[in-house]
This record gives structure tokens, C-alpha cells and sequence, in this order.
């Protein structure tokens, strides 16, 4: 009977063990679950009801009010494209991305997309083609898309670089430190949003019937049908051919004068002087002396605190074929060619026998009312000018032809002063002492002339408005930690051998306590 009595003990104690841990099971599995249940709820509602705030108060990505105030606007989808290789600046590629992902999450209203080429070469491939932007293969940019329309932004443009001189040895080749000093991005991003959602309902103008060059001529090397798709295809902007017979038209945004060498009566003189006075904005390329100027726009010019003597510029040190001319320097203060400079400090346009164009000498002082005229493309201070030819051949009188460093092309604006307003806007041109350089043979002649072309443009068509003011460029900060070879090697071993070994000790004491 004991041992009955016992035996039933036993099976009563096994069954009693085996529900015991079949409920503890279940009960572990229903806390799992209820935890698992309790973690997606916090994580739904965290996603849909939360607060974001910075915990650094100078973070870049912080949107300034006047951004803010542009994207509460928008109505229709803008999207934003960054094709860009980070290896190439990785500073300037995380502050571009931070500020975009920070637009997308202030209004549902844009979407963005990030394309590496080196690692999406197919991607990057059927972009370029789809946008019509070949050329840019090897380049970093922005697009920004709305209703059909683009704007690109070219890496350079996003922010401001200083250019360092590295150390040398020897006679080594002198190598270059581009360092980023302000980022711009979120002012010519939002100004891009702006101008794509709120469009300028106007187009750019091509002058002719005075020996211009013809923007439909597409075969001909010296046409400028490649200069007139950047303005359809890249900046999505209307351009038409325009005869002085009839005015210029209203909806003029911008107004190009390519190499007129035919006389311009005195009543079209005057219509541009008042297109100008109205707050116009032109892109003036006047024509070499080599193949003769009687236009009379120098004319123009005068009244504008603009002299370009009808004389040809040489500068036998940046020639590689004795008629055209490398640039020597460029503006580093103007907005156009700050950015060109950004890529690297030497970097070039070439004009083929250019004429100076300088701001024009006067007596007094200058005032604020007056135009303010810019210099941004220089020779070197071995160039000289030519005012008479012999036998077709430019040549240099001693007498009146100066040597030295000359300017090459100047920016103008006009209406910038309080209390100053014209009809249209802020009036500025662009004037440049060559046209050629812009044609179809020599618009992508390396390395500068295309991009020159489209900053000068993009410069000329920003339109002016309040809703800008106070977007400032935001500082980069740089920290620089400076070890000597004693306290790196101190810092290698700790991180290397001290930190790992001070957690293997560790470990090996929790589990000789635990045995």
C-alpha cells in the first residue's frame, strides 16, 4: 500500500510540475505579447503625435522663419533631387541632405530622392539623359522640380570656400585645400522653390537684325542654339527672337544682345536705354574688333558708368593660340563668379580676342544712386590692348594702347537703394568684352564658359522680393585637434588594447563569480 501511496505521490507531483511550467509558458508568452502589443502602440502613436526640437541652437538644419513662411505656400508637389558623390565633400553633402530631409519633414508637400553616381552609374545614367544634363556627368548638383519645371543648383553654388595653400617639400607640386565656410543651401533652395512655384510668367529675348548670332542656328559653329536649350531644357524658360521694329515686349524677364555689330538706330538706342531705366535685365556680349563693331551700343554703355573701347585685348601669357585669351583672375566678391572660384582657385574662361570692359572713369564721387558697376573677369598685368590694325593684323600703339591688367566683363544693378524703385525691378546686366565664347564651338570649351553662362543668366533672373531678406548663410564650424606623435601613440593604444582589455577582465570576473 506504501509503495502504491508513494508511486501516486510521484505521478501526482510530476503532473502538478508539468502544468506549473505549462502555465508559467503561457503566462511568458502572453507577457511577450503584451509587451511586443505595448511597444508597436508607443512606436504608432510616437510616430503620429510627437515633438521635435534642436538641441544645438546653431544646428544648419534648423529652417529659418522666412523658409518656413515660403513652404507654408506651396499647394502642388515640389520634388528634389541631390545627385552627388559624398567622397568628393562629404561636409557639404551631409548638410545638403540634413537640409533637405528637414524641408520634407515642415510640409508634405516635398519629396526628395538621393543619387550617388559612383554607386548607382545606371540611375545616375537615365537621370542625366532624362534632364538633358550630359555635360554634368562628373559634376555634383541639386535639382529642384515643380509643375514641370526645373532649377538646378550646382554643388559650388551651396556654399562658400576658402582656398588653403598645403604645405610643400621640395619642389613639389603645389596642392590646394578647399576649406567650407558658410553653406548657403537652405537661401538658394527655398529661393528655388519660390521662383518654380510662384513662375515668372515672361521670357528672354534674343536681339536681332544687326549681325547678332542666330539662337536656331544649330549646325553653324558661331549660332547659339546650344545657349537657347539651356534656357528651354535646364532653366525651363520661353525664349523668342526679337526685332526693335515693334518695342520690346512686356513680358521681356530678360533681354540678349549677342554680338551686334550692325548700326542700331538712335530710336532703338533709346528704346533699350528705357527698357533698362524700367528696371531691364540684359546679357550684353559685344562682338571682337576684329570683325568691327558699329553698333553703337558702346554708346549705351557710357550712360550706364560702362566704357568698352572698341580696342582688342592680348595677353600673350594666357594664350595657348594667340587669339584667345584665358582669364588671369576672376571677382571673388560677386555672387557669379564667387561660385566658379569655388571649384578651384585657377580655374579659367576663354574668350577669343576680347575687348576691355571696365567701369567707366568720372569726376566726383560715386553715390549710391548711381549704377554699381562690378568687375569680374581679369587678364594678367602682362596684357596689353591693340587700337589699330595693320593689314587685317591687330597692333599695338605705344601712344594710346595701355598695358596692365584689364577687366574683361562687369555686372551692373541698378534700383538696389531705398526709396529707388523701377518698373520691372532691380535693373542688371551682365557685359562681356567677347560673344564668341558663347557660341556653339566654344560654349563648352572647358572648363568655365557654359557654367559662367549659366550663373550669369541665373543671376539676371532672380527676381527681387522681401520674402529673402534675412535667410543668412550659416557658419561651418571646423574643429581641429592637435596631437603630438607621443599623444597619438597614447591615444592608439588605449582605444586599441586598455578600453577592449578593461571589458575582457570584466567579463572574465562575472564569470569566474558566477561558476
Amino acid at each position: 500500500m506504501e509503495m502504491k501511496s508513494e508511486a501516486k505521490t510521484e505521478v501526482a507531483t510530476q503532473t502538478f510540475g508539468k502544468r506549473l511550467r505549462l502555465k508559467a509558458g503561457i503566462y511568458l508568452i502572453i507577457g511577450i505579447s503584451s509587451l511586443l502589443a505595448l511597444v508597436l502602440m508607443i512606436n504608432y502613436l510616437s510616430s503620429q503625435y510627437y515633438t521635435r526640437f534642436f538641441l544645438e541652437q546653431s544646428r544648419s538644419e534648423k529652417l529659418s522663419a522666412q523658409t518656413v513662411r515660403i513652404l507654408k505656400t506651396l499647394t502642388n508637389q515640389v520634388s528634389i533631387m541631390v545627385f552627388f558623390d559624398p567622397e568628393e565633400d562629404e561636409t557639404l553633402y551631409h548638410l545638403v541632405t540634413s537640409l533637405v530631409r528637414e524641408l520634407a519633414h515642415a510640409t508634405p508637400y516635398i519629396t526628395y530622392r538621393f543619387v550617388n553616381p559612383a554607386r548607382q552609374p545606371a540611375e545616375a545614367e537615365r537621370i542625366l539623359a532624362n534632364y538633358k544634363l550630359s555635360s554634368l556627368k562628373h559634376r555634383n548638383f541639386v535639382v529642384v522640380e515643380a509643375d514641370r519645371r526645373t532649377k538646378l543648383l550646382f554643388a559650388n553654388e551651396l556654399g562658400e570656400y576658402r582656398i588653403d595653400i598645403l604645405p610643400q617639400t621640395g619642389k613639389a607640386v603645389a596642392q590646394y585645400r578647399r576649406k567650407l565656410l558658410t553653406f548657403r543651401g537652405e537661401q538658394l533652395i527655398a529661393e528655388a522653390i519660390f521662383s518654380l512655384t510662384h513662375p515668372i510668367s515672361g521670357k528672354v529675348y534674343f536681339l536681332q537684325g544687326h549681325g547678332e548670332h542666330d539662337p536656331e542656328l544649330i549646325e553653324h559653329p558661331h549660332g547659339y542654339s546650344k545657349l537657347a536649350e539651356m534656357l528651354s531644357q535646364a532653366l525651363n524658360i520661353a525664349w523668342q527672337k526679337l526685332w526693335l521694329t515693334s518695342g520690346i515686349p512686356s513680358d521681356c524677364s530678360l533681354l540678349i544682345i549677342a554680338g551686334a555689330r550692325l548700326p542700331l538706330s538712335s530710336a532703338e538706342i533709346e528704346q533699350l536705354d528705357t527698357y533698362l531705366k524700367n528696371g531691364g535685365r540684359a546679357l550684353i556680349l559685344l562682338p571682337t574688333m576684329a570683325i568691327g563693331d558699329d553698333s553703337r551700343i558702346d554708346s549705351l554703355l557710357i550712360k550706364w558708368g560702362i566704357n568698352a573701347p572698341k580696342k582688342i585685348v592680348f595677353d600673350p601669357q594666357f594664350s595657348p593660340t594667340g587669339s584667345d585669351v584665358l582669364t588671369a583672375g576672376l571677382n571673388g566678391e560677386h555672387q557669379i563668379t564667387r561660385s566658379l572660384l569655388a571649384d578651384t582657385p585657377d580655374i579659367k574662361l576663354r574668350l577669343v580676342l576680347p575687348r576691355p570692359v571696365q567701369l567707366l572713369s568720372r569726376t566726383g564721387t560715386s553715390t549710391p544712386d548711381k549704377p554699381q558697376v562690378v568687375p569680374l573677369l581679369f587678364t594678367s598685368e602682362q596684357a596689353y590692348e591693340a587700337s589699330t590694325s595693320r593689314a587685317g593684323v591687330p597692333e599695338r600703339n605705344p601712344l594710346q594702347d595701355r598695358q596692365g591688367r584689364f577687366s574683361l566683363a562687369v555686372a551692373v544693378e541698378y534700383g538696389t537703394v531705398k526709396g529707388i524703385t523701377t518698373e520691372r525691378g532691380v535693373t542688371r546686366m551682365v557685359v562681356v568684352g567677347d560673344s564668341l565664347f558663347l557660341d556653339n564651338e566654344l560654349i563648352d570649351s572647358p572648363p568655365a564658359n557654359r557654367q559662367f553662362a549659366w550663373l550669369a543668366i541665373n543671376w539676371l533672373l532672380v527676381r527681387p522680393s522681401t520674402i529673402f531678406e534675412g535667410i543668412w548663410a550659416t557658419p561651418v564650424k571646423e574643429y581641429i585637434l592637435l596631437l603630438t606623435p607621443a599623444q597619438q601613440n597614447t591615444l592608439k593604444w588605449l582605444f586599441l588594447v586598455i578600453v577592449p582589455g578593461v571589458f575582457v577582465v570584466m567579463g572574465s570576473i562575472i564569470n569566474w563569480w558566477h561558476r
